[in-house]
């Protein structure tokens, strides 16, 4: 008789897939929470030190490729912290240092940043984007200007005008970047650590006098006063509001 040999292939074929795949299927585990949907969507607490304390929401896409966006604020010990790196490393003096602190203090600050994760059983990812700090700001007064600036203050017939005061608030755009990790515990809890980079690349301040004498020379004076001292922050952001960042996170993912 002459062997069927199309059909004793076939059986040595399905013998052999019977062997291989059930051996290829248990390879090594992924990490507790990386198996699942391709498209994952979280929501987390996050500080990002110095640079602000918000909520964040992220979702992950096929290939890896991730989006967030968050909120949050510039609190006041973030721009001591800056404001004392700086300081150290010569960039400024202390009369300035007072000037921003009053200018950014509790900043709203909303960032936006793409990224990829790199490999998908781990978490480990690059993130990069844009954020923006904006109305926050004080009222200072026109010594600490002129201490800051060097400019004298306006006068009148003469006089100073040691009533003068100015509400200063800045407007900042800055470029973000961050390399980091996430861990899934559970399936649900992310937790996340970062360290990155913020840069400012481009300000805009308002100095704007509180009172106006009703002189127009004098109050063109104030006005021009103000507008000096605004131009004089936004060359000090954009030359030296470059700071690291580090990143702490806990969040829930909810697929």
């Amino acid at each position: 008789m002459v062997p069927d040999v199309p059909a004793r292939g076939a059986a040595v074929l399905a013998a052999a897939l019977a062997i291989t795949v059930p051996r290829a299927a248990a390879g090594a585990p992924p990490e507790p929470g990386r198996k699942g949907p391709p498209v994952h969507l979280g929501a987390e607490a996050a500080t990002n030190v110095a640079t602000d304390v918000g909520v964040r929401l992220s979702l992950e896409v096929p290939l890896r490729l991730r989006f967030s966006t968050s909120v949050g604020v510039l609190p006041g010990p973030y721009v001591d912290l800056i404001n004392a790196v700086v300081v150290a490393a010569g960039g400024y003096d202390e009369s300035t240092a007072e000037l921003v602190r009053g200018a950014l203090s509790k900043s709203l600050v909303w960032r936006t940043q793409v990224g990829w994760r790199f490999h998908p059983d781990w978490g480990f990812y690059l993130d990069a984007g844009y954020a923006l700090a904006a109305l926050g700001g004080g009222v200072t007064g026109q010594d600490v200007l002129v201490l800051a600036t060097g400019k004298p203050a306006p006068q009148e017939a003469g006089q100073k005008l040691d009533k003068l005061s100015f509400s200063v608030g800045s407007r900042l755009h800055l470029l973000v970047a961050e390399a980091g990790y996430e861990w899934l515990l559970w399936d649900r809890l992310v937790i996340r650590a970062a360290a990155g980079f913020a840069g400012t690349v481009a300000a805009k301040t308002k100095a704007e006098a509180q009172f106006s004498t009703g002189r127009a020379k004098i109050d063109a004076l104030i006005t021009e006063f103000g507008n000096y001292g605004a131009a004089y922050l936004d060359d000090i952001y954009t030359s030296y509001v470059y700071t690291p960042t580090i990143t702490v996170a806990a969040g829930y993912r909810f697929f």
